[in-house]
This record gives structure tokens, C-alpha cells and sequence, in this order.
């Protein structure tokens, strides 16, 4: 047989170390290729790079809405500004430099106390009104702005006080022109003409001046009212002024209540009435009639040219001071009880006399004053005397 061949230990030291030096080379050869990019984090040298996956924000970007949350509600437009701070332009035509083109538009979108401007033209529609504006045309005179309405009312005031000025009101639907209740109002040269009703003032407060009414009824006052006339003029189908209600206060200073087809002013049911140099002519029924309770005194005025009596009452007072009652049926008429206090006043030129009594009533009326031309006191043994006792 052959001999084997078996290494001897000098050769197993050598392969050894051979294995060994290619192990060392190979991780060498490791660290030089990869080294660049697999530094230790214990570097002294490195800077850590920021997570290339940033956290989710606590709140969503601009624009985006998470499918899990509710839609947002698109914010309300402001409500339009006038031009010019708390005064509005109307215009029917709507040129560049108007903020509306209607009145209600601008009523609706004006904020208390604002003022409104209606440039000269007719305006057909109503308004409603609850809140304090002065709204007055801007014509030379109250023709050149005509508001009227074929529906109910023209404009009502139902909240805060409101001023019309320098306008013509109408309206042809048959209901008020203009309704006040539970408010404040005032007219400074107002024009109002209707065939229907005219200025209606409930529990409500109206100031009327250098003004003219006419309509079937000019003027009508209910309830816990207050209204003052100054320089006024009114005219009605029926009648000029009405008056009803025991809080009712009317004053009526400087006018004229003239050519009514019907009565010029009736109070009644303990209505308030105070009239200071006004004149009061040329009205179809009596100038001026007082009924249930009314309390009238009119001072430094004149009743005359009237068809009917210049005053006629039942169950209500009159006081006259320095009146001129002239031209008219009679002074005085009494359809019913009540009191008549003249004082310094002047009857003429009265078909009945100063003073007419419906047959029998004689004893129910009273008749009292003192320096008086045409009309004579009856004597009797008190201050007060009945005609006829």
C-alpha cells in the first residue's frame, strides 16, 4: 500500500493564519465601503436628520375639511353700508351714486337713528317701520317725491320715532295713508292727499307742522294719544279731525281745518282738545262737534263761513275765548246737554242766533261767561243759568 499524506503541524499554523488575515480583510473591506453612511449616533461629529415623516398637524390645513368633520357654515355677507355713514341715497334709477333703488330696501337695511334721502320721483310701494329714521325728500317741494301704495298703508310706524319730511303721501287701496301705534312720529311739510282714510294715531304720539292733510278722514286720534298741529292745513270727506278716547290730547295752534265736505274736528268720549288761532271755515256740517264728554276750548280763532252751526254740542264742554263766530247756521248748537263757557268772544250774522237749543232741552244745557258781543248770559241767582228757567 501506499503511504497517506497528513499535514504536519507547521502547516496547520500556516492555513490557520491564512483563514484568519482573509476574515480581517473582509471586515476591512466592509468598513470602507459602507462606513460613509452607517455612522454611529454616539458620533461626536453627527447631527441627527430631522424625521422625514413630520407628526400630523393639531389643526387641518387651510382649505381642507377631515372627512370626519361637520361642513363649515359659509360666513354671512355683511349687511351693505351706505356711502356715506348712516345716511341712505334712494334712487328709482339707481345712478352710481344712490345706495338703493327702493324705499323699503333701505329702510330694511338702515340701522337705527340712520336718515334716508329720496331723490325726486313717485314711489309705489308701502313700508313698515320699527325702528327711529328721518326720511324726507329731496325735491324744492313735497311734489317732487311722491310715496304711495295700493295696499294697506302706505307707511306704518310700529317702534321708535320717525320724521317725514318735505314728501307727498297717498295711498289708493282703500286703508290709511300713514297708521302710527304705540310710537312717535313727525311730519315737517308734508303733503298727504288720498280718496281713502288719512293719518291714523293709535296709544301713539304725532307732531304734524307747516303741513297739509286731506283725505276721507284727514286726521284720526284713538286712544292714549298725544298730537300737536302747527301751521297745519286739513280737509276731509267726512271729516277733517277725529278725536276719540279719554287719554286722547290734541292741540292745534296757527291752522287752518277748512272746506271738510263733513265736520271740520269731532271730539268725543272725553277727548282732550285745545285750539289757539286757528280758522275754522267753510265746512259743510258744523265746524266743530263735540259729543260724549269731549272737553273743546278754542281761544283767539275765528268759525265762520260754515254751513252748519260754528259749534255743536251734546253731553260735552266748550269754552270760547276771544272767538269771532260769525256767518255760520248758528253760534252754538245744543242737540243734547252740555256746557258752553264764552268768554270775550264776538256772534254775528247767525241765521239761528248765538245760541240754538233743541226743543225741550232747554233746561239741560249751561251757558256761563262774560264779555261777550251778541251773545247774552240769562241772569239767575247763581253763576250758572239754564236757558228757559
Amino acid at each position: 500500500m501506499g503511504q497517506s499524506y497528513q499535514p504536519g503541524m507547521t502547516e496547520d499554523v500556516w492555513v490557520q493564519i491564512l483563514a484568519l488575515l482573509a476574515i480581517v480583510a473582509g471586515v476591512l473591506s466592509g468598513h470602507f465601503f459602507y462606513g460613509r453612511s452607517l455612522r454611529p449616533v454616539h458620533d461626536p461629529g453627527w447631527t441627527v436628520a430631522a424625521d422625514p415623516m413630520p407628526a400630523a398637524p393639531s389643526q387641518p390645513p387651510a382649505g381642507v375639511v377631515p372627512a370626519s368633520a361637520p361642513a363649515p357654515t359659509p360666513p354671512q355677507a355683511p349687511a351693505s353700508r351706505p356711502r356715506t355713514a348712516g345716511h341712505w341715497i334712494v334712487d328709482a334709477k339707481m345712478p352710481a351714486d344712490a345706495d338703493c333703488a327702493t324705499l323699503a330696501q333701505a329702510v330694511m337695511e338702515s340701522r337705527e337713528g340712520d336718515s334716508i334721502t329720496l331723490r325726486p320721483g313717485t314711489y309705489k310701494e308701502g313700508v313698515v317701520i320699527n325702528k327711529s329714521l328721518t326720511i324726507a325728500g329731496a325735491g324744492v317741494s313735497p311734489d317732487q317725491v311722491t310715496l304711495s301704495h295700493s295696499g294697506a298703508r302706505t307707511v306704518g310706524v310700529s317702534a321708535g320715532r320717525v320724521t317725514l319730511e318735505n314728501l307727498s303721501l297717498g295711498n289708493s287701496g282703500g286703508s290709511y295713508v300713514v297708521e302710527v301705534a304705540k310710537a312717535q312720529a313727525t311730519f315737517k311739510n308734508v303733503r298727504l292727499r288720498a280718496a281713502t282714510q288719512g293719518v291714523r294715531v293709535v296709544d301713539a304720539d304725532l307732531d304734524v307742522a307747516d303741513s297739509e292733510l286731506d283725505a276721507k278722514v284727514a286726521l284720526s286720534v284713538e286712544g292714549m294719544s298725544r298730537v300737536s298741529l302747527l301751521h297745519a292745513t286739513l280737509t276731509g270727506e267726512q271729516a277733517a279731525v277725529s278725536v276719540s278716547g279719554g287719554r286722547a290730547d290734541v292741540s292745534v295752534e296757527g291752522s287752518r281745518i277748512q272746506d271738510s265736505r263733513g265736520v271740520g274736528l269731532e271730539a268725543g268720549r272725553f277727548a282732550r282738545v285745545r285750539m289757539k288761532e286757528v280758522s275754522l271755515t267753510g265746512n259743510f256740517g258744523a265746524a266743530v262737534s263735540v259729543r260724549s264728554g269731549a272737553d273743546v276750548t278754542i281761544s283767539r280763532s275765528k268759525i265762520t263761513d260754515n254751513r252748519d252751526c260754528g259749534v255743536r254740542v251734546d253731553g260735552a264742554f266748550v269754552t270760547l275765548e276771544a272767538v269771532q263766530v260769525s256767518r255760520n247756521r248758528c253760534g252754538v248748537g245744543f242737540v243734547g246737554l252740555g256746557t258752553l263757557n264764552a268768554r270775550n268772544s264776538e256772534f254775528s250774522e247767525l241765521e239761528l242766533g248765538a245760541v240754538a237749543i233743541k226743543p225741550g232741552l232747554e233746561k239741560t244745557v249751561i251757558i256761563k261767561g262774560s264779555g261777550n258781543i251778541g251773545l247774552e248770559i240769562p241772569k239767575s241767582r247763581g253763576d250758572e243759568k239754564r236757558p228757559g228757567q
